[in-house]
């Protein structure tokens, strides 16, 4: 064990420690007093990376049990749809990924209209979006990432070029939840709504509400085109056509799971519509890739569900449930009433989105959304704002880095090393100042319009 990584167990021990220390009262009672300490805890094991998400999520739920929370509370995450939403959605992206079907969709569209940098910069967002509509989890974003290093390696991009290519393929697929509702990052904030306010939201309904934000995408991939554009010219369509041809012709399989993801994007608007839980289509579609007629799914498929970043999940959760059991966030959302009862719907939520970019120089998103999302929503409810776009501006915020460390999936991208950490930050930074200013104009313009505001 190096000095350095001492001195972070010496921080993450000593924090909660003095937390406990800390005289109670009838605001901060004993009950909050060991939840904030346990929370703590496993805050800063994610922040110094001392222990693997899942480990620290087992610490949280076996922490807040100890303390007293009752198991109901501590587990209540398993007994919601996210969990389940998550993990079947992983089992459909694992199916998928063992087909080509995803490559031939991206070489279809670059043969076609992939003449210049900016016209694949723009094909990248539009296939990242589509593959969010059919593979409504964030969890897919190694398939478009894994094709964008190839298209970098074929192309021999290395540095600001690569950058872009790579890290706007991943952009575009996970910030395609601004308007396309996710079922596992944004649900942690749905799910302390529908807890505290009975908040339930629609495919639909959520689309409407941020539909503007599709705009956002798009702008984001215009601007990082100009700043990324490659100084030699594109090898021509041809090369793509050529590259969509040693794929060759859709197979049998590829059709199969075509008609099953066009069953459940179907099945997805229209849930609202029909009265039945989104839940049933999720956990339907890959069974069927299972039935006799089928046969595409494997037992491997299921083996190799990353079942890592479920645990994170519902650990993040339980802090969310563990809260609001011991109304540690109405006690926290009336301590900060004073300093916000002033503020007007936009100020509050843009000091949301603020809050949380600053966030995630020291938590994970999951790990400040699952620890905030009680409080907010609770303050929220005390000053009457409605909480739809309090929750995609929170959720913005936590969409917006600077550096690797600050969530892995950008980290992944940054380990692929085509490119270095100062075109990261140029490239991410970039991304930060269009999509701020993108969410103070266009984004409130668009709220207020549909009444949010």
């Amino acid at each position: 064990m190096t000095r350095k990584t001492c001195l972070h167990w010496l921080i993450t021990l000593l924090i909660p420690a003095l937390i406990m220390l800390i005289p109670t009262s009838e605001l901060f009672t004993p009950a909050m007093q060991s939840m904030c300490a346990v929370t703590m805890l496993g805050m800063l094991m994610l922040c110094f990376s001392l222990m693997d998400s899942a480990i620290v999520a087992f610490i949280l739920m076996l922490g807040y049990l100890v303390i007293g929370i009752p198991q109901k509370v501590v587990f209540s995450a398993w007994l919601s749809d996210i969990p389940w939403l998550v993990l079947f959605s992983l089992l459909f992206v694992n199916i998928v990924s063992r087909t080509s079907l995803l490559d031939k969709m991206a070489y279809s569209a670059l043969s076609r209209f992939g003449s210049s940098y900016m016209a694949i910069m723009m094909i990248i967002t539009s296939l990242s979006i589509a593959l969010r509509l059919i593979l409504p989890s964030s969890m897919g974003f190694m398939l478009v990432l894994t094709f964008a290093y190839g298209l970098c390696m074929a192309l021999d991009y290395k540095g600001r070029p690569a950058a872009g290519l790579l890290l706007m393929s991943l952009i575009s697929y996970k910030d395609a939840s601004f308007f396309i509702y996710s079922p596992d990052f944004i649900a942690i904030l749905y799910e302390a709504g529908r807890t505290i306010a009975g908040l339930t939201p629609s495919y639909s309904e959520f689309f409407i509400n941020n539909a503007v934000f599709v705009i956002n995408l798009y702008l984001t991939a215009f601007g990082l085109a100009l700043l990324c554009r490659p100084e030699s010219a594109l090898p021509g369509k041809a090369f793509f056509a050529e590259k969509l041809s040693a794929l060759g012709r859709t197979t049998v399989d590829e059709k199969k799971i075509i008609a099953v993801l066009v069953g459940l994007l179907v099945y997805i608007f229209a849930s609202s519509y029909i009265g039945l839980p989104i839940l049933w289509g999720f956990m339907l579609a890959p069974i069927i890739l299972y039935l006799p007629g089928f046969n595409i799914g494997t037992a491997n498929d299921i083996k190799t569900i990353n079942y890592n970043s479920l645990l994170f999940i519902a650990g993040c959760m339980a802090i969310g449930s563990a809260a609001t059991a011991t109304n540690a966030g109405k006690a926290l959302a009336l301590g900060m009433l004073p300093v916000f009862e002033s503020m007007s719907a936009p100020v509050f939520t843009f000091v949301c989105y603020v809050m949380m970019v600053l966030l995630n120089f020291f938590m994970t998103p999951l790990a400040a959304m699952g620890a905030f999302a009680a409080p907010l929503t609770e303050l929220a409810m005390q000053l009457n704002f409605n909480l739809h776009p309090i929750y995609l501006a929170v959720f913005n915020g936590v969409s917006q880095v600077l550096l690797p460390h600050e969530t892995a999936t950008y980290l992944i991208c940054f380990s692929f090393g085509l490119f270095s950490l100062r075109d990261f930050m140029i490239v991410l930074g970039l991304k930060m100042i269009i999509q701020t200013l993108f969410l103070v104009t266009f984004g409130f313009g668009w709220w207020t319009l549909m009444g949010l505001f």
